[in-house]
């Protein structure tokens, strides 16, 4: 606990220095959000984005040397996006990923790369009418100390912000307290509620995600500003010498196992069922927190199939 609370206040300091499917519908402000990969775009309706509130594309990332690059296929995708959302929907552009979160490093280290970086991020967004970027560094391939996550925090929220673009951060959930210390000045938090299995093997059972939720209000974070992720994928545990993937999507899952909508596993998969996703929406709803976010949009199955966790999220939500 006590360096827990260390890192609360280093935070607080760079802070002030920076200025069942028998649920029934309600009628809500819940945000609905959801990730895209660049490799998910030939595999995803995208008709279904215009239900959509938030859409983040993922992702893009320095290059190795630590410099601002733009990836093959990043503008004609984002522009795809773009014609099918909605005019009022919000087009996040990601910084990082979970590999993807190498290159930030180099890129983090040296001062001129960093500030050079962040500009001509800022300059992207704003020519290619994208209306903010999601930071998403995460502790590949070494863990990141909280005051460099502060750092650039505070350098992505105030470049972005005084050029009217908006700022979320993704953190998973035991970073609760670095969340609360950074709340001023993000838009958004998207809590990475997902890919946590329980003593069981549950993947984020109903009771974990209510907890999560619950230590970010807790903790001081707005509701509006906190966005809970679920699922769209199967997860098992590690087990040592198991070659076998470690995740599968759920449209894999509903390929081979048909699920019935309050079956959460297939085999030593666990994954989040259409009642289960359902349930997660309603209490969000119930709880008045600002959103809920997938990863990721192309591993769900096409919108309109009995077996759609989006559809399951936009039933609950009344879209």
């Amino acid at each position: 606990m006590k360096r827990r609370h260390i890192i609360f206040l280093i935070i607080i300091l760079i802070t002030a220095a920076c200025s069942k499917e028998e649920i029934e519908y309600t009628d809500n402000d819940l945000i609905i959000a959801a990730y895209l990969p660049y490799w998910g775009m030939d595999k995803v309706d995208l008709n279904s984005l215009s239900h959509l509130d938030i859409l983040y594309y993922f992702s893009i990332a320095p290059d190795q040397d630590g410099l601002f690059v733009v990836p093959e296929g990043l503008i004609s995708d984002i522009n795809l996006a773009r014609d099918r959302l909605r005019n009022d929907a919000l087009l996040f552009l990601v910084l990082g990923g979970w590999y993807e979160s190498e290159t930030i490093f180099p890129m983090f280290e040296d001062p001129e790369k960093r500030a050079d970086y962040v500009s001509q991020l800022v300059r992207f967004c704003l020519e290619h009418d994208i209306d903010g970027v999601d930071l998403d560094w995460e502790d590949y391939p070494y863990s990141i100390p909280p005051q460099d996550r502060s750092v650039l925090t505070v350098m992505l929220s105030d470049s972005l912000r005084a050029n009217g673009l908006l700022f979320s951060v993704a953190l998973v959930p035991s970073q609760v307290v670095f969340s609360s210390g950074i709340h001023p000045m993000v838009d958004y938090i998207n809590v990475m509620s997902y890919g946590i299995l329980d003593e069981e093997g549950n993947q984020v059972p109903l009771a974990m995600f209510e907890d999560f939720t619950y230590e970010h209000v807790y903790a001081g974070i707005p509701r509006e500003k906190i966005i809970m992720g679920v699922p769209f994928y199967g997860k098992r545990p590690y087990k040592e010498g198991d070659t076998s993937p470690r995740t599968y999507t759920y449209r894999h899952i509903v390929e081979m196992a048909h699920p019935l909508p309050d079956n959460n596993n297939f085999g030593l998969y666990s994954f989040n069922g259409r009642t289960l996703i359902k349930k997660k929406t309603s209490f969000l709803i119930e709880n008045e927190i600002g959103g809920i976010v997938a990863w990721e949009l192309s591993q769900d199955v096409p919108p309109g199939s009995p077996y759609s966790l989006f559809d399951a999220i936009l039933d609950i939500a009344g879209r």
